[in-house]
């Protein structure tokens, strides 16, 4: 009896295990890597000669979807000095603050962002700079909080920490399901943060969202970098010494450089 029932399941298993080789799945493989986000190095390394990165972000997205990919750095309070007059000249009078507002903002899209979504599910997504800013300010002047935050972004554009390339993304054909495949080379600036950023893949379909994928890329400092953040943060008197002993050797070398060119 005992010997029957384990034929029995072993005839069963038998019986399936044929089914997947002689009947394979209906379903393309190239559906089952929707949303598919991998990102190469998971890590960059912030070294003396450090001249900005590159990150490349690999990932399959379903048919006729447009694609969004951005990262995204932690959220600061930034401050940004606001002039005014004083006895007729343009001074800086006080600070604004901004808070929680992401410290790096660089986006990549198929389209432009008008063309993605309506302005509600952008705003929701906070995918242009305006809806990254709107509620960052405390005062309730709409003229003036509009103002700052032209001249917040601006900052950040030539700082080149918020950027947007619209329609600079390209995909390709992947497999038979008719899914889209994306290779996309991410160029970071040179004077990104240490620290922690999300890669964000997103996508649309008809204006609306289908698909919100991350990764996490880590930042760090290497070699010399590294050693004067550890110095600066451990040893702040030894750090504080060395910049000055620094500064003024540099001071007598330019001196002496200047002196000599003007005895000739």
């Amino acid at each position: 009896m005992v010997q029957r029932k384990y034929s029995g399941i072993c005839l069963l298993i038998g019986m399936i295990l044929l089914s997947f080789i002689f009947f394979p799945s209906s379903i393309p493989a190239a559906s089952l890597d929707n949303g598919l986000l991998t990102i190469q190095p998971q890590r960059l390394l912030i070294s003396s000669f450090f001249h900005g990165g590159e990150i490349i972000a690999h990932a399959i997205v379903p048919p006729d979807q447009d694609v969004a990919l951005r990262i995204l750095g932690a959220q600061e309070d930034a401050n940004l000095m606001k002039k005014g007059r004083v006895w007729g000249m343009w001074m800086n009078t006080n600070s604004v603050t901004f808070h929680n507002i992401p410290r790096v903002y660089l986006a990549w899209t198929t389209k432009r962002l008008s063309d993605l979504a309506d302005p509600v599910i952008l705003k929701r997504l906070k995918m242009d700079y305006a809806s990254i800013v709107s509620d960052s300010l405390e005062t309730q002047d709409a003229e003036e909080n509009s103002f700052l935050i032209k001249e917040l972004i601006k900052l950040k554009e030539k700082e080149k920490l918020y950027q947007l390339w619209e329609g600079s993304l390209e995909t390709t054909p992947y497999g038979e399901g008719g899914s889209r495949r994306i290779d996309a080379h991410l160029q970071l600036p040179s004077n990104i943060y240490p620290g922690s950023y999300i890669v964000e893949l997103i996508t649309f379909h008809k204006g609306e969202v289908t698909l919100q994928k991350q990764e996490l890329l880590e930042v760090s400092l290497s070699g010399f970098p590294e050693q004067m953040h550890l110095w600066a943060t451990q040893r702040g008197l030894l750090y504080g010494i060395l910049a000055v002993l620094f500064a003024t050797v540099a001071g007598l070398i330019i001196g002496v450089i200047f002196t000599s060119k003007g005895a000739h």
